[in-house]
């Protein structure tokens, strides 16, 4: 373990010393107690998670190197894995990434990233009743005044979050038809309301696109081939009327 020196040192014994290239300059500073600190604050802002690919980060990256070395900031930094660190020291050619990533590659296997090293591939996702279903239920409920509406245990109680599944909510947001925001403690819930394109899509004002592709966290595009209204999303399995009224049933298919 290479032993820490003080920045004071480092200034008065290295910095201006004409005998030490830059490269053994910056070397040293890397070695002081104040960019051991840096470090470590960057890292604990940015959950120690690599900001480009979201992998467990092991370097602090330079985004602005200061003209005077130690009097950069934590906004000056960055964290990011070690794949992804080389590839901004060393990054591949834009034919390379083109080709890496093109959507023929994610769509049919599936690509391993080669700045992160990480699989990828494009997953296509639909917009189906049940979502729909979520949609116009979180335009029932109780609102503050600025029109969020609050999910969670606390705020609804055990038995009626039964009815609700978040995970439909953070769909939706992949469309743009919902937003959330944390207020307060995890266990207070997270507030959620419509966009104005919700309000629109759940009034029949609307279409929006049947799917979608994503790759990751990130939506790629919007498969215009196919665009359905609010009737259409929640096809035959609930009545548009009753939803909208309150009533959550079901319709029962005879033959």
């Amino acid at each position: 373990m290479t032993k820490k020196i003080s920045y004071e040192f480092f200034v008065s014994e290295i910095y201006h010393n004409p005998k030490y290239t830059p490269k053994q300059v910056y070397w040293a500073y890397l070695q002081t107690k104040k960019w051991d600190k840096l470090r470590q604050d960057r890292l604990k802002i940015d959950n120690f998670r690599c900001r480009m690919c979201d992998s467990p980060a092991t370097c602090v990256h330079h985004r602005n190197y200061p003209d005077i070395m130690g009097t950069e900031t934590v906004n000056d930094l960055t964290s990011l894995c070690k794949h992804c660190h080389n590839a901004f020291h060393n990054p591949p050619s834009t034919n390379e990434l083109s080709k890496h990533f093109s959507e023929k590659a994610c769509h049919k296997n599936g690509t391993t990233c080669i700045i992160c090293k990480r699989f990828a591939k494009v997953h296509g996702r639909t917009l189906y009743a049940n979502m729909a279903k979520h949609l116009i239920k979180l335009s029932k409920l109780p609102k503050n005044i600025e029109g969020w509406s609050q999910l969670g245990d606390k705020a609804l109680g055990k038995e009626e979050m039964r009815n609700y599944t978040r995970a439909e909510y953070e769909k939706l947001e992949w469309w743009g038809l919902t937003e959330k925001k944390q207020k307060g403690r995890k266990r207070d819930g997270v507030w959620w309301r419509l966009t104005n394109k919700g309000h629109e899509f759940i009034n029949k004002k609307i279409k929006v696109p049947f799917k979608i592709y994503r790759l990751g966290k990130q939506t790629l595009k919007f498969d215009n081939s196919k665009m359905i209204n609010i009737i259409d999303a929640l096809k035959t399995k609930f009545i548009y009327e009753q939803i909208m009224a309150g009533v959550d049933i079901s319709v029962v298919k005879t033959n």
